[in-house]
């Protein structure tokens, strides 16, 4: 034990993690407003993951929502200069004749996760999309059903590399 830690800490482990420098930043900028030490954040931040993720699944039917941000958008860009190589997004590229619009492979991922969608459709009530800006969306997911199976669901659309802060939270409404 370092002689710096008092002996109410015994039992605390240490550890070390590795994360991008832009969302170390975001965390230390949070913690300081919150006026929270590293230890008590990261502490804080893990009951609340595994009171939202591990531990707590419930038993029998939940209702809830499952809301994603898409970090792209399927509309692409409007052609501008068709005939001329240029660039978007970091792609040199041309149309061809009658083209509307360009759309990276990514940008695929938006129609997947629609699809995606269908096949939980035993459990999707509704559906909201909110447009944020021209590169950015929003989807709300209302769920109703078993537990495990809203679980797939959110699970499967942490797969997508365009979709980003999946949140799920539900409430039990019936019991097995």
């Amino acid at each position: 034990m370092a002689s710096n830690e008092s002996k109410d800490h015994k039992d605390l482990e240490r550890f070390s993690v590795s994360i991008p420098a832009d969302l170390n930043q975001q965390f230390e900028d949070l913690r300081n407003k919150l006026n929270l030490n590293r230890s008590d954040a990261i502490r804080r931040a893990m009951h609340l993951f595994l009171k939202n993720d591990a531990k707590t699944i419930p038993e029998g039917i939940v209702i809830g929502s499952i809301t994603y941000l898409e970090a792209s958008h399927l509309h692409g860009h409007p052609v501008e200069h068709k005939d001329q190589p240029h660039e978007h997004e970091g792609y040199i590229h041309t149309h061809d004749e009658g083209e509307k619009y360009y759309s990276p492979v990514e940008k695929v991922e938006v129609v997947q996760a629609a699809e995606l969608e269908h096949e939980f459709l035993d459990i999707i009530i509704s559906t909201m999309h909110v447009h944020l800006s021209p590169d950015s969306c929003m989807q709300v997911i209302a769920v109703k059903g078993p537990h495990n199976r809203i679980r797939e669901l959110y699970t499967a659309l942490h797969n997508f590399k365009t979709i980003k802060d999946v949140q799920m939270a539900v409430v039990q409404i019936e019991s097995r």
